[in-house]
């Protein structure tokens, strides 16, 4: 079993009252144990409490009960999950989550008294979720192709989002193969001025995150319009013969493709 564990600690001060204030957050898979490490305070100076997750009639996550004092556990706890296990002699006073779910998701809220300081430890418990629908934004589809259309000279973004997981996944947009962006929070988006040559290149975005087997990932290509350069063919530079046919040849080169090319000599079409 894969348990992660982030925590920070704060100390407030209320007057002569030294607050200390831990925050810890926990990611478990479902249908897992959990079980949140504290120490014990003597004399039921220490306590338990947290969502109301036992309610016979009603679930309600914003209003709080009280698990257990001390080692004791509330008679009017009805969560068959919820157990303390330690002693007083070894100052160990934990809180056991079995066969955790999405209802046990939310705040377990640990608080004792020691050397007149008030100690309060925040578990935040979530479930353990992969990040999923990974996707380029403002995208349009040529058969099976994602494309993104931008134009020459004008700034151009390059969005990817993903539904996030938990922990947070990374996501990376690369271009042939280079790490381009990265970045958490389940969007990312590289901007940059494109040229004509960016035309029918291709990004790719990869979401990478422990709970996922192989990375997501999305890919499109870049559709960037641009206006007609003219490149004209010739034959080799000498005098030409006259009353002799020559061919000249003159080429567009743009996106859309051009419609019409045409030739103008002594002032006609």
């Amino acid at each position: 079993m894969t348990i992660l564990i982030i925590t920070d600690l704060s100390f407030n001060y209320a007057g002569d009252l030294v607050y200390k204030q831990n925050n810890t957050k926990i990611f478990v898979e479902n249908g897992k144990n959990v079980v949140l490490n504290c120490t014990c305070g003597l004399h039921n100076e220490s306590s338990w409490s947290g969502s109301k997750i036992s309610s016979i009639t009603k679930i309600d996550k914003n209003e709080k009960e009280p698990y257990a004092a001390g080692l004791i556990i509330s008679p009017k706890l009805h969560n068959l999950n919820v157990d303390i296990i330690g002693d007083n002699k070894g100052n160990e006073c934990s809180l056991v989550v079995r066969n955790f779910s999405e209802v046990g998701m939310g705040n377990y809220i640990y608080e004792h008294w020691k050397s007149g300081i008030f100690y309060s430890h925040n578990f935040t418990v979530h479930l353990k979720t992969p990040p999923s629908n990974l996707t380029f934004l403002k995208t349009f589809k040529e058969g099976q192709q994602k494309h993104v259309r931008g134009i020459e000279g004008h700034k151009l973004d390059i969005e990817c989002t993903v539904n996030n997981g938990k922990p947070p996944e990374t996501l990376f947009i690369t271009k042939h193969g280079s790490i381009v962006q990265s970045g958490k929070g389940g969007k990312i988006v590289y901007s940059f001025v494109p040229i004509r040559n960016d035309n029918m290149k291709t990004f790719e975005c990869t979401v990478v995150s422990a709970l996922l087997e192989k990375p997501l990932a999305d890919e499109v290509i870049l559709d960037i319009q641009y206006k007609p350069s003219l490149t004209i063919d010739h034959p080799a530079r000498e005098n030409l013969i006259e009353n002799t046919s020559t061919k000249v040849c003159c080429q567009g080169n743009s996106n859309p493709p051009t419609d019409e090319i045409k030739w103008k000599g002594n002032g006609k079409y």
